[in-house]
């Protein structure tokens, strides 16, 4: 978590540590789509990093930060190894080709033009 308190604070979480731990929470779930991937080992393996800087006043208390997002692997997107697959997000937009008629997902398939998994030439089936 990146909470902090600040000195004096009693131990209470400050307002910068509330909003650090708000990206954090936000920046999750599209770094999972787009950074994590099928492995041998692992179907939902971390493919990204987070560099996390903190910024204190004199006082020591939490001044301030970012956050910056990197992928680790970027060979995996156009050459996985054999049963390995490239990141998830790729597969979840193709997987609304197998939605039921009607439902929003099929709808989208239908307005970009998607098709099944195996026909996209980086995309294992």
């Amino acid at each position: 978590a990146a909470s902090a308190a600040g000195k004096g604070g009693g131990g209470g979480t400050t307002k910068v540590g509330e909003v650090l731990q708000a990206e954090l929470d936000a920046s999750n779930v599209l770094l999972e789509a787009f950074g994590n991937a099928k492995t041998t080992r692992n179907h939902n393996s971390s493919r990204f990093g987070k560099l996390l800087q903190l910024r204190f006043s004199p006082t020591g208390a939490l001044a301030g930060g970012s956050i910056s997002r990197f992928l680790l692997e970027k060979s995996r997107v156009v050459s996985p190894e054999a049963d390995e697959r490239s990141y998830h997000a790729p597969y979840q937009l193709a997987s609304c080709c197998r939605a039921r008629a009607g439902t929003p997902a099929a709808d989208l398939a239908v307005r970009l033009g998607l098709r099944g998994a195996g026909t996209y030439r980086y995309l294992s089936a």
